[in-house]
């Protein structure tokens, strides 16, 4: 007799229809055609659960692969990410050090210098090292005053206390206070004396609030006065700047004179005394400081030819940065359209044994993004494609197209209508295919899934839902 009931597999709604009587179907058969849907979980133990892990994390791995190179073309592009934003100076000369921040004017700044600036510098007496403490014994309150800003200090000495210890103590009170100040305790070893210079870029003083340090010492008064660096940029007037920090370009370059007579007359004066700076802990210096004949030779002092030295400081775009962010794109798109050479791994770390990760893609994918970079100004700037079909950068092209005209090529690669714009559109529209789509009903491994029309063309035969992933595998 014929049997009118239907087989209904397991975790898939559809009735098969025609169906034959049950005595016909080999018991093996009708066993083969229920277990692979048996199965408690989402991903089975047989070939046809391998098969769809295998599809499903390689779309995965292409899909997030895609989203990376998406929002990597999105930072290139954008003002606040973007590498043609990036700056670096080039300065001709030793006299000027600086910085430049993102997105500054470029431009090449002709700086003349009048005069460096001229340090504040308190000198003391010459004390005897071994003698007893000229300020006495006792709790000694000073304050000094930096600028605008005024700053309480306090030292203790006791009896004990000779004026080595005393020098080194307040030596060590106004280093540490953090206030800008350089503070120097010079040996002449000759003469066994010792004596403390404070020297600041901005003028400042020293008074006693309480004992008579200061004065006893003798740095309540100014040695030298401070003097702003006097400078001429691009044949302009003489201008004066604090210090010798100039800002220019609404402080997105940032400058400052290295030939500052503070220092320089500083190391001069203890040169020709034949005075060595003693360094925290250091012992006694023995014998008289002989003086460098090589530190002589590399000094650069104020005046005279210093003093009217002029410098040339160009603002250039950083093109390391832009060939380094390209050099990285394109090493993203060789991971899109070669997915089974090398960086099926990468992309897909769950894939069987089974099959290749470009096999089981629809080939599509790889199809629209060589299409996307078929771009004319990729070959002007040195975008080019080998013989095993890798994209890479020829820098004897690019770097002198920056050079030349570096507008031209931020538009053609990073503008609306450049390169890097109809990559990321190409992506983006990829992005938006269910999953299903992007998987590659041709391969091997997905015949067991699909029919062949008269047209010979294959098509999924299970509905969507019955693949268990959703459009993002």
């Amino acid at each position: 007799m014929t049997s009118t009931r239907s087989i209904i597999r397991t975790g898939y709604a559809h009735r098969i229809e025609p169906v034959m009587p049950y005595a016909q179907y080999p018991q093996a058969y009708e066993e083969s055609l229920v277990s692979p849907f048996s199965s408690h979980s989402y991903f089975g133990k047989g070939t046809w659960a391998r098969s769809v892990r295998a599809a499903a994390e390689s779309v995965r791995g292409w899909r997030e692969q895609c989203e990376a190179m998406v929002e990597e073309l999105e930072r290139f592009r954008a003002s606040s990410t973007s590498p043609w934003r990036e700056r670096r100076l080039a300065i001709d000369g030793a006299a000027v050090v600086g910085s430049v921040r993102r997105e500054a004017r470029l431009h090449t700044y002709r700086i003349r210098i009048v005069s460096p600036s001229r340090a504040e510098t308190l000198h003391s007496y010459d004390l005897a090292q071994q003698g007893e403490a000229v300020a006495g014994a006792g709790r000694h309150r000073f304050s000094v005053r930096v600028g605008e800003t005024t700053h309480e200090l306090t030292i203790r000495l006791s009896s004990l206390d000779h004026n080595g210890r005393m020098l080194a103590k307040l030596r060590e009170a106004i280093a540490q206070a953090g206030l800008g100040l350089r503070v120097a305790l010079l040996a002449d070893s000759d003469r066994q004396l010792l004596s403390l210079e404070i020297t600041g870029d901005e003028p400042f003083r020293l008074a006693d609030l309480e004992g008579s340090l200061a004065a006893s010492i003798g740095i309540a008064r100014s040695s030298t006065a401070a003097e702003h660096a006097r400078v001429v940029i691009d044949d302009g007037p003489v201008q004066e700047s604090h210090g010798n920090l100039l800002l220019l370009d609404r402080g997105r370059l940032r400058l400052r004179l290295v030939e500052a007579g503070s220092v320089q007359e500083a190391l001069k004066r203890r040169v020709a005394a034949g005075r060595v700076e003693l360094e925290p802990g250091q012992p006694k210096a023995s014998g008289r400081a002989e003086v460098d004949g090589a530190l002589l030779s590399g000094l650069h002092f104020a005046g005279g030819e210093a003093t009217q030295s002029t410098v040339n400081v160009r603002v250039e775009s950083d093109t390391t940065a832009i060939r380094e962010s390209i050099v990285s794109l394109l090493e993203g798109i060789n991971l899109l359209l070669n997915p089974g050479s090398g960086t099926a791994e990468a992309l897909n770390p769950m894939r069987s044994s089974g099959g290749g990760t470009a096999e089981t893609l629809n080939p599509m994918l790889p199809q629209r993004v060589r299409h996307a970079m078929a771009h004319p100004a990729c070959a002007r700037l040195g975008i080019v494609k080998s013989k095993h079909d890798v994209w890479m950068l020829d820098e004897r092209r690019l770097l002198p197209s920056l050079m030349v005209d570096l507008d031209r090529a931020e538009r053609e690669l990073a503008g609306p209508n450049g390169w890097a714009a109809q990559l990321q559109e190409t992506l983006r529209r990829l992005l938006e295919l269910p999953a299903r789509e992007m998987m590659n009903p041709a391969d091997h491994m997905m015949h067991q899934f699909t029919l062949y029309e008269a047209s010979m063309q294959a098509y999924w035969h299970m509905p969507h839902s019955g693949w268990m992933i959703n459009d993002q595998a």
